[in-house]
């Protein structure tokens, strides 16, 4: 029942890549738990009135092969830094991204993305790391919510003008982001060892995300502040270059790095204390870079302020992984897979009655080389 097809793919990377034991103890995080969109809810001899059923599984397809190196990609040597592409090579992925919200064990919601996007090579001197300018080309959305399903596709136009209207702004924010990111480039800025450095055109993003969005919410200072959370530099970066804001901040990336540490981070929803594991190796033609974590509540607040109107309430906990597979001296990465699972107290209302509950959400998302020039 939990067997998504986007899950089967994730675990066929994390397979195709894992050559030792991870870095740390912390359990895999589980898999979603029901399929990110279901069928609507349709008249039918056996139904005759459109009752809304119960959540089907999907069929699952066969996992895609995993993305390998090219036939002339040098053997990886440490330290593993990485050289930039000629000024306008070009370099294309797909993105997709399930999310599920399960409350009291029973499936809630769940959406699913994908997006198209490029990475181009920009000019930079020698010696001062690389930049890449990365553009959104496609999006499509589809969801289930209760009984209320959702298909949004960017290449028809009245689904664009019902994004613009503010139609979805709140109830699909992650949709709403990657529409702001459309067709409007930004340029990640990195070290030669691929740990990102700045990022220009962050502003025009953000401006954009509230432009999408009713009067009230664009001038709420809670919401403006999540937005700022939710589409903040390293946030974009991420969704492009998935290793960029992980990579070790200092100091060689090299065959058997490894490192443990506690630090405080930032969601949408929560202020988190974590524990994050984080080892560097390589397979083959292929350089892996892994991470775990494990999430706790935090002492301090969240930097979003609090709303008295909010679903979300106490943050429970959560865990979560990151697995990236490059060639050597590219960095455009070959694959890669992140999981995230959280644990809230919800309230709220279902079918009209009010609810207060335990939320999880499971998000996996993977990120796949298309091709080059």
């Amino acid at each position: 029942m939990r067997r998504t097809l986007v899950t089967i793919a994730a675990l066929g990377l994390l397979v195709a890549c894992k050559e030792a034991p991870p870095p740390a103890a912390d359990p895999k995080p589980p898999e979603p738990e029901a399929p990110a969109s279901q069928p609507a809810s349709q008249p039918s001899p056996s139904n005759p009135h459109g009752v809304a059923e119960a959540p089907k599984p999907v069929e699952v397809e066969p996992a895609p092969p995993p993305v390998e190196p090219s036939a002339d990609a040098p053997d990886p040597k440490p330290p593993y830094d990485f050289k930039p592409s000629a000024a306008g090579a070009l370099c294309r992925y797909t993105y997709k991204q399930v999310v599920n919200e399960v409350l009291g064990g029973d499936f809630y919601a769940g959406q699913e993305i994908e997006a198209s996007y490029v990475l181009r090579a920009k000019a930079l001197k020698a010696g001062l790391g690389f930049v890449l300018e990365a553009e959104a080309e496609t999006l499509k959305m589809r969801g289930k919510r209760e009984d209320v399903h959702t298909d949004l596709d960017f290449s028809r136009a009245a689904d664009i003008r019902r994004v613009e209207g503010g139609a979805d702004a709140t109830v699909e924010p992650d949709t709403v982001a990657w529409f702001a990111l459309l067709n409007r480039p930004v340029k990640i800025h990195l070290d030669p060892r691929g740990r990102f450095v700045r990022l220009d055109g962050g502003d025009a993003v953000r401006k954009r995300f509230l432009a999408l969005h009713p009067p009230r919410p664009r001038k709420d200072p809670r919401y403006v502040k999540l937005a700022e959370v939710r589409l903040s530099d390293e946030a974009i970066a991420e969704r492009f270059l998935p290793y960029a804001v992980h990579i070790f901040e200092e100091g060689p990336l090299e065959k058997g790095r490894k490192d443990t540490e506690q630090l405080e981070v930032f969601t949408p929803d929560h202020r988190a204390r974590a524990m994050r594991a984080r080892r560097i190796d390589h397979k083959d033609k292929k350089i892996l870079f892994e991470t775990r974590w494990g999430f706790a509540p935090s002492e301090e607040e969240n930097i979003v302020p609090k709303s008295p109107d909010a679903n979300v309430l106490a943050f429970l906990g959560g865990e979560g992984s990151e697995l990236v597979s490059f060639e050597a001296e590219n960095p455009c990465f070959l694959q890669a897979a992140q999981t995230r699972s959280v644990q809230h107290t919800w309230r709220g209302q279902i079918r009209g009655e009010p609810v207060t509950s335990e939320r999880k959400t499971i998000t996996t998302t993977i990120w796949r080389k298309a091709g080059s020039i």
